[in-house]
């Protein structure tokens, strides 16, 4: 929830998802409230973990650094030879709810290039059950992706297991 302050106790309110930040900036808000500090199981804590790594983090960093008007730095430590890029998904999936992907760009200074991602799901057989086509990211734009899939198309499996193919100035590279 993002608000600006005016003394007749009028309060611009955005929620969203994802979007609360643009829209708190484009009505000039004086605070901004995190309302989701700790979901673990919906994947979305604050908080680093071994699923969503720093993503929230380079979120709140990115709309910061817009909001203080400053160049936004990759965090230390991080990969300059590769996109902002990351993929997140829900830890556990019950039978009959849909599995969301969500594939995230955030702008930094040192990243310039424009890039294209295919993103594929295998089993713990490597029995490959879903590919996505191409997604295309621009350098300077954040975005937030997302694909739906019904969990009923993967029953079968016990595990899905993502990978990722990042297409960049003609060349190809593999993360899983």
């Amino acid at each position: 929830i993002g608000g600006k302050f005016q003394p007749e106790a009028h309060l611009s309110i955005a929620v969203g998802d994802g979007r609360n930040w643009q829209t708190a900036l484009e009505n000039n808000c004086d605070f901004i409230v995190q309302n989701e500090w700790d979901e673990q199981n919906e994947n979305t804590s604050l908080r680093p973990t071994v699923c969503n790594s720093l993503a929230y983090m380079r979120i709140w960093r990115y709309f910061s650094s817009i909001a203080k008007k400053i160049p936004n730095q990759p965090l230390p430590g991080d990969d300059d030879s590769i996109p902002p890029f990351g993929l997140s998904a829900r830890k556990v999936l019950t039978y009959g709810e849909r599995l969301q992907l969500q594939l995230l760009h955030v702008p930094t200074e040192k990243w310039d290039k424009d890039y294209e991602v295919e993103v594929r799901l295998v089993d713990e057989n490597d029995k490959e059950r879903f590919r996505s086509g191409r997604i295309k990211f621009s350098a300077g734009e954040f975005k937030l992706e997302r694909i739906w899939l019904a969990s009923e198309n993967f029953g079968e499996s016990r595990a899905l297991i993502p990978q990722v193919k990042v297409f960049c100035d003609g060349n190809v590279r593999d993360f899983d």
